[in-house]
C-alpha cells in the first residue's frame, strides 16, 4: 500500500477511535502496523459508539479474528446472558477492553 492510502486509512480510523474513546487522541506509536490492512467496524448501543475493531494493537482470539476493543459503557451495556458467558479484561494498551468467553469448570 503506498503511503499516501497509509494516511487516508490512519484518518478514517483515528476518526471512528474518537468516536469510541471521545477523550483520548490516538498515538501513531500506539498502533499496530497490521491495523491499516483490515476493514474497520464500530459497535453502537442506544445511539453510543461502545466497540471499535480491530483494536489498535489488533489483538486476536483464539481463532485468529481481531478483536473489538469495548470502552466503559460497552461493558457496561452487557446484557444478563451476556454476563453469564462473557468476561472482560483490560486490552494491552489499556484504552478499554477485550470480552472472552467465560471457562465453566464442571
Amino acid at each position: 500500500m503506498k503511503r499516501n492510502e497509509y494516511t487516508s486509512k490512519e484518518k478514517e480510523y483515528a476518526k471512528l477511535f474518537t468516536l469510541v474513546f471521545p477523550s483520548h487522541n490516538l498515538k501513531k506509536l500506539e498502533v499496530s502496523y497490521d491495523l491499516f490492512n483490515q476493514e474497520f467496524k464500530t459497535k453502537e448501543n442506544n445511539g453510543q459508539y461502545v466497540a471499535i475493531k480491530p483494536c489498535p494493537k489488533v489483538c486476536t482470539s483464539k481463532d485468529g479474528d481481531s478483536k473489538y476493543l469495548y470502552n466503559k459503557i460497552g461493558i457496561e451495556f452487557l446484557n444478563l446472558s451476556d454476563k453469564s458467558e462473557l468476561d472482560y479484561y483490560w486490552c494491552p494498551t489499556y484504552f478499554g477492553f477485550h470480552l472472552t468467553t467465560k471457562s465453566f469448570v464442571p
